[in-house]
């Protein structure tokens, strides 16, 4: 119960946000370490592919649990496979990061797709039903937006969309002697 509480908690709280101006792959880079002893125990194979730096405002802390969460959701979802691929592509189109969540798991039904990102919904045996949703709000309150392009037997794609801000002034604001 108690798990429950904070976990309904952490997600009214997560409307919150605290933004800096950061590389997208970095906040990914961050998400793959924390995972990182997961990944090796499971044999997961990890593809990370990014077409340039992407600068973007987001709250780093929320942004890198959904990175985290999509993770482990891939991890779970290829339990019992023989083939273990998370495969990540970063790209840009129409001032947005795009990030690409692709796996070789058991795939999501159909008819779950919609109800996935609603709160207290799982398809799986443990847990509460909080991540996707917990995801969705998170990108919704940074302006982006998640949702599943493709989902079967041979896996699933997650497209994670953020709207990217001006490389220019990115780059201004950086320390540059700190480098």
């Amino acid at each position: 119960m108690s798990s429950i509480i904070t976990n309904y908690d952490q997600f009214i709280k997560s409307g919150k946000i605290n933004r800096v101006d950061t590389d997208i792959a970095d906040v990914i880079q961050e998400a793959l370490v924390l995972t990182s002893i997961r990944i090796r125990e499971k044999n997961v194979i990890m593809d990370l592919s990014e077409q340039r730096r992407m600068a973007v405002s987001i709250d780093k802390d929320k942004m890198r649990q959904v990175f985290t969460n999509l993770i482990n959701n891939s991890i779970e979802a290829m339990e019992g496979k023989e083939r273990k691929i998370i495969k990540i592509t970063i790209s840009s189109k129409n001032n947005e990061s795009t990030i690409i969540f692709s796996d070789t798991g058991t795939g999501i039904a159909r008819e779950e797709w919609d109800r996935i990102f609603k709160p207290f919904h799982t398809t799986k045996e443990t847990g509460m039903g909080l991540g996707l949703s917990i995801s969705q709000r998170i990108l919704n309150s940074h302006g982006g937006y998640i949702e599943i392009l493709k989902s079967d037997a041979t896996g699933t794609e997650i497209k994670v969309s953020i709207p990217l801000m001006d490389y220019k002034t990115f780059v201004a604001g950086q320390d540059v002697g700190a480098q």
